[in-house]
């Protein structure tokens, strides 16, 4: 009883796994088709970007030219940048020009995120402090205090060492907990600032739920909001991280999937799921898809310019793509022994056939010697010369009957070849005909004509001999049609609209199989020029999945 609960046990932990391993083989396909369909999600948003430009040209107002420079900078900020930069600098300058201190903060944390995305952390440091914030709006507030504490935490990443990465998150979640008070609970924004101080506080599982809960916050239209496109795919990645933390390997390649075809579709290029999701699937051995990642990883890294990103990813690329190369190169090790014991099992396998019939020729040879000697002592040589003389008879039969058969064979194909060269002569009388009836109407000589019209048509006549032709040629060699087309790829194959006629071009072909092999002599009973039957021979060749040398042996064979 108590093994039956055991392998109960192991059978829905089996099924479970499987499960499991199918999800995520599911999310990783759908990660694979999204990328493919990159460059589409690109086109769309240079769209965007051209609308933008184009009202940014006509924007006369200061304020509205800011506001669709601010605009073009949340649309390049994770795109691309260098044009995230020129647009986050333009928008500062005229802040300054329209003495607009909230956009002056707005601003000023758009040249710091430009900053950060590329690595540049002394000079972020440098902007965010003189930036002031004092008697600013909220919402600006709320931009301010999650800068800081972006910058703390990206430099705690990047610096991951004691005691200066501890130091960094205390610092960030400070700026945190001030940024709590400027937010409205149980919002976006709040869950996500919230989730990320847990996550760098290492409290991994709250993180999670608090990441959960942002995700399942809607609009009032039942849709999320367009804010949290970017949001989402950043929870979604630090969702798989935590799990990732926890041990939970197929539930954390879920949820980077799913980042990643977030960041695709809204054609994020500074990110960093897809080079997570590399950097795991190499460990766990799918070194295919590793590559794919970590190389569309880095063309996102190339197209921003982040440099950190290319050098982070520039790390474990060769690593991949040198374990690919000795994946393959064990894959063609192992072939190659494969091979080599097939070699040798087939070696050994026919030595030991020799072996076997030269034992088995020799004990024929011995039970001949000794039914003969019985054979011997039990008849007189009357009756063995009587034997010799009915086994000479048989003999004779069986000659007699492979001489048959051997002449029947010559019959058949000069029969076939006289057959089909008569109906060539008769339908050239018909041409001599047919130009006689031209030359008498040339001459006015319509009476003669008239009788001559009555003999025969010529290409009724061609037709016929033709279907005769195919006909008893299919009689004598009824596979031709089906071994003809196993010489062509499918698609390439074609078949006779009757099952017992051939195409023209296995008509060619038919005839070089009954020993016509001149060019001239087919041409004849065709009704085809030499360079019309040449033409078909190298076509057919070229067209087959055999060398052009050794077609016309193959029908030979057939």
């Amino acid at each position: 009883m108590m093994v039956l609960r055991i392998l109960c046990l192991l059978l829905a932990f089996a099924a479970t796994v499987s499960v499991r391993s199918a999800d995520v083989e599911r999310d990783l396909a759908r990660l694979d088709s999204c990328i493919q369909m990159k460059a589409q999600f690109d086109k769309q948003k240079e769209d965007r970007l051209q609308v933008l430009k184009d009202n940014l040209k006509s924007a006369t107002d200061g304020n509205a030219r800011y506001s669709v420079l601010y605009r073009l900078f949340t649309e390049y900020e994770s795109y691309n940048f260098d044009s995230a930069y020129h647009y986050a600098r333009q928008a500062a300058d005229l802040s300054v020009t329209l003495k607009n201190r909230d956009f002056q903060v707005e601003a000023g944390c758009a040249i710091v995120f430009c900053y950060l995305s590329a690595g540049l952390y002394k000079e972020a440091f440098d902007v965010m402090g003189v930036i002031d914030h004092d008697g600013v709006g909220e919402e600006y507030q709320q931009q301010y205090y999650m800068m800081w504490s972006r910058l703390y935490y990206d430099l705690a990443n990047y610096n991951n060492s004691q005691p200066y990465e501890e130091e960094y998150v205390k610092k960030g979640n400070l700026y945190v907990d001030t940024l709590l008070q400027y937010v409205p609970e149980n919002t976006v924004y709040w869950y996500y600032a919230l989730a990320q101080r847990q996550m760098k506080s290492h409290d991994f599982a709250g993180s999670t739920d608090t990441f959960k809960k942002m995700l399942a916050l809607k609009g009032g239209d039942g849709k999320y909001h367009s804010t949290q496109a970017h949001l989402q795919a950043i929870a979604y990645s630090c969702i798989g991280w935590n799990l990732w933390i926890e041990g939970k390997e197929d539930e954390a390649i879920s949820n980077l999937a799913e980042s990643a075809i977030w960041d695709t579709r809204t054609s994020t290029k500074e990110n960093t799921s897809t080079c997570s999701l590399a950097n795991i699937l190499y460990k766990r051995g799918d070194i295919k898809r590793a590559v794919s990642y970590a190389q569309s990883s880095m063309e996102d890294a190339n197209f921003y310019g982040a440099r950190h990103r290319k050098i982070q990813i520039g790390e474990i690329l060769p690593i991949i793509e040198q374990d690919r190369y000795d994946l393959m190169e064990r894959q063609r090790n192992l072939f190659i022994l494969v091979i080599a014991i097939a070699l040798l099992f087939i070696i050994g396998l026919l030595t030991a056939t020799v072996i076997i019939r030269r034992q088995v020729r020799k004990l024929h040879k011995a039970q001949k010697t000794i039914d003969e000697r019985n054979h011997a002592l039990e008849r007189t040589n009357q009756s063995l010369m009587e034997a010799q003389h009915t086994i000479s008879e048989h003999n004779m039969a069986l000659q007699k009957a492979n001489d048959r058969l051997e002449e029947a064979n010559k019959i058949k194909t000069v029969y076939i070849g006289k057959s089909f060269y008569s109906n060539a002569e008769y339908i050239n009388k018909v041409e001599k005909l047919y130009k006689l009836i031209d030359r008498k109407i040339t001459a006015r000589q319509y009476e003669d004509l008239r009788s001559s019209l009555k003999e025969s048509t010529l290409m009724a006549e061609r037709k016929n001999m033709c279907a005769d032709f195919d006909e008893t040629f299919l009689k004598l060699f009824p596979d031709f049609v089906e071994k003809f087309n196993q010489l062509f790829e499918e698609k390439n194959r074609r078949y006779p609209e009757d099952m017992n006629s051939l195409t023209s071009e296995m008509r060619i072909f038919a005839l070089i199989r009954l020993g016509v092999n001149d060019s001239e002599r087919i041409a004849n009973f065709l009704d085809y020029s030499v360079h019309t039957v040449n033409t078909y021979k190298t076509r057919i060749k070229n067209r087959s999945i055999v060398d052009n040398d050794a077609f016309e042996q193959l029908i030979m064979d057939i």
